[in-house]
């Protein structure tokens, strides 16, 4: 039993770091030089450099060194619906006649904070209510063997008229 466990561990591993080392293949250089696949420039917080690689942690956070070269672990969407504490309702933009689903890319730090959005899809005269929404948005923060860490995942923002 204990080697199919690690069996199991080992896949899984091999999986993450397949993903993650796809990510980093995708993405855009930043100016910095690192890179920059969680943080379109419209949708940053002031401060933020999207492009480091702790942008998913939040100042002060000691995390291991080899946990910062993995990233924000990707989860599905209905993984984060379950962890999420506080919604705030978008406000609908005046002067568009836009209508429909906005999807969103977040990652959520160790503290269950938005740190990033990048829109992905729906009507792009609804982008920014979207976004300004879901930073305020709260998290109840992931766990993984016994270690809060950052994830990445999509968020889905209706608007109707």
């Amino acid at each position: 039993m204990n080697r199919i466990l690690k069996c199991v561990i080992f896949i899984a591993l091999m999986f993450a770091m397949t993903n993650v080392m796809l990510n980093a293949q995708t993405a855009a250089p930043a100016p910095n030089g690192h890179a920059q696949p969680y943080c379109d420039p419209m949708s940053c917080p002031p401060g933020q450099n999207p492009g480091s690689p702790e942008a998913a942690q939040s100042p002060g956070t000691v995390v291991p060194p080899h946990t910062k070269l993995l990233g924000p672990i990707r989860i599905s969407s209905g993984v984060s619906t379950g962890n999420l504490i506080k919604k705030v309702q978008p406000a609908y933009p005046h002067g568009t006649t836009a209508s429909g689903l906005v999807t969103l890319r977040v990652v959520i730090d160790v503290h269950g904070n938005v740190v990033s959005i990048t829109p992905e899809s729906g009507p792009e005269a609804l982008f920014k209510a979207a976004a300004a929404a879901v930073w305020k948005w709260q998290y109840r923060p992931y766990v993984l063997n016994g270690q809060p860490v950052a994830v990445d995942t999509t968020v889905n923002v209706m608007f109707g008229r």
